[in-house]
Parts: structure tokens; C-alpha cells; sequence
């Protein structure tokens, strides 16, 4: 099956040709005096980088957390001591509107607070 005009012998020759060619530029191709210092000073700069976005990061997150525990320690739980607003305590017809009438007592609420907090 396979075609008698392509001979093995002249594949052979020929990457026998390209390996002595490539064998030849091996000679050639040299590195620089100065790759390996600019290899290593790329890589510290870019490890420096990377500890730097990271510490970037723990800090924005402990800044997270304390301003999360200092917002629950300035509102005491007193203030939050279970009241189940007016509108939910009465029986209805329309829960639906209960619910809207009870986020609106809870938004005055929590404006009144937060003037008292200023």
C-alpha cells in the first residue's frame, strides 16, 4: 500500500540534513551575561508584587471584620430587643401590605437611630 516512488532512504537524507543544520546553529545560539541577573530580578520584582497584593488584601479584610464588629458593638441589643412591629402584630386580610407596612416602620426606625447615632 504504501507508494515505492517515496524511498525511507530519502526522508532519511533529508532530516539527516536539518538535524546537522540545527546541530550547527547550537554553536551559535548563546545566552547573554546578563539573562540570568535579569531572570532573577524579574522574578523578585513580580514575588514582590504578588506579597504586596496579598498583604493588600489581609488588610482589607481585617478592616472589613473590625468595621463589622465595631457596628455591632456600637448598636447595643437593646435596641433590637425582639419589638415585632404594629403592622405585623395585627391580623390582616393583605399580608403582602402588612409586610410593606412593617419594612416601613422598620426604615423609620432605623432613621431615627441613625440620627441619634450623628
Amino acid at each position: 500500500m504504501s507508494d515505492p516512488s517515496l524511498d525511507r532512504s530519502q526522508f532519511d537524507d533529508e532530516f539527516s540534513g536539518i538535524e546537522s543544520l540545527i546541530a550547527a546553529a547550537g554553536n551559535y545560539v548563546r545566552p547573554t551575561e546578563d539573562l540570568r541577573p535579569r531572570v532573577l530580578e524579574e522574578v523578585r520584582t513580580d514575588r514582590a508584587e504578588r506579597v504586596a497584593q496579598e498583604r493588600i488584601w489581609q488588610l482589607a479584610l481585617a478592616l472589613l471584620f473590625v468595621g463589622l464588629l465595631l457596628s455591632n458593638l456600637r448598636s447595643p441589643a437593646s435596641e433590637f430587643d425582639g419589638h415585632v412591629p404594629a403592622a405585623l402584630s395585627k391580623p390582616s386580610d393583605n399580608p403582602t401590605w402588612n409586610t410593606v407596612e412593617a419594612m416601613s416602620e422598620l426604615r423609620r426606625r432605623q432613621a431615627t437611630m441613625l440620627r441619634l447615632a450623628m
